[in-house]
């Protein structure tokens, strides 16, 4: 069982990544994300194995007190065309990059080499799984019906996967707790 540890998108922003999921699927393309059975995210960091009762204490440490944070999904991309994952970039932000890395320094020896500070990049997945072709397809579709939009992650969440089994939720403070905000 391998294990994640993500930002949950707030509900405006996660209708909007299922409205594409969803196009993906009406068109044939993918129905991956649909089919994982989770809500769309933006994962901080993957691990193949770990104590979760000492991960999630640790973690506890990490996101008590944590201000949510806000989000911008701006262009389409892809890991490469042999990778036949596609995802939508996140905006540059101090705050998610400092978060990513406090949850990588906390999970020692246990954090997938993509998903470690120098190699982390910030994005929600739209497909996997799909070939060269169908990459190139699901670009050019986004190129018509992808715009940027911001959202908020108020909720953090440990998961194991995959199916995915959510284990422990965290709620960051909301902004308008957050008199540093």
């Amino acid at each position: 069982m391998a294990y994640a540890i993500s930002l949950l998108l707030d509900d405006a922003a996660a209708a909007r990544v299922r409205w594409h999921w969803d196009l993906l699927a009406a068109t044939k393309l993918s129905r991956s994300m649909p089919e994982l059975g989770y809500v769309p995210h933006v994962t901080l960091a993957v691990c193949d194995e770990i104590d979760v009762a000492a991960a999630q204490a640790a973690l506890d440490a990490v996101f008590a007190g944590r201000p949510a944070l806000d989000i911008a999904l701006t262009v389409v991309q892809t890991f490469g065309a042999a990778s036949g994952v596609l995802y939508a970039a996140l905006a540059e932000s101090s705050e998610l990059r400092q978060l990513q890395a406090d949850v990588a320094a906390v999970l020692p020896g246990a954090v997938r080499p993509d998903y470690q500070p120098h190699a982390f990049t910030p994005h929600v997945t739209l497909a996997t799984g799909l070939s060269p072709h169908s990459l190139a397809l699901a670009q050019r579709l986004f190129e018509q019906y992808w715009g940027s939009f911001a959202g908020c992650c108020e909720t953090a969440e440990l998961a194991e996967f995959v199916p995915v089994r959510p284990l422990t939720r965290w709620a960051l403070v909301p902004r308008s707790l957050n008199p540093s905000s």
